[in-house]
């Protein structure tokens, strides 16, 4: 199967435990919290211990080489995990806290299946307004 490579998220898991570039097989926004609100919740209880390719896509572990210069340091921290460089981003832990940002709104993943219009874009909340 070929993955329209067009759409990138910066995914935290646990944290800041690890950090990963996630190009989901979905290519609209619509189609990718569609996707997100069939997740079971009980994946969520297996993530730590699973494998992030568990969701559709492809999936790059973003890791600060050992003995990384100043520089590479730089690089990671201002370009590699900048959220500007990305059409969205989000956090994998628990189905409770877990969330996809996208076209600025935060999704939280436990909202998505039980919520009516996920299709039309109508669930969330403006990323910029730190109450849930």
């Amino acid at each position: 199967m070929v993955y329209n490579m067009s759409m990138k998220l910066l995914i935290d898991e646990e944290f800041g435990y690890r950090y990963w570039q996630w190009t989901p097989r979905e290519t609209t926004a619509e189609a990718l919290l569609k996707y997100m609100g069939t997740i079971d919740k009980d994946f969520f209880k297996k993530w730590v211990t699973a494998h992030p390719s568990n969701l559709m896509g492809t999936w790059k572990e973003l890791v600060l080489p050992d003995n990384a210069t100043k520089q590479e340091e730089d690089e990671y921290f201002d370009e590699v995990l900048n959220y500007e460089n990305y059409d969205g981003n989000g956090h994998i832990h628990m189905f409770e806290d877990s969330y996809i940002t996208i076209n600025g709104k935060e999704h939280a993943i436990s909202k998505l299946s039980d919520t009516p219009g996920v299709q039309e874009g109508q669930v969330g909340r403006d990323s910029s307004n730190p109450e849930r």
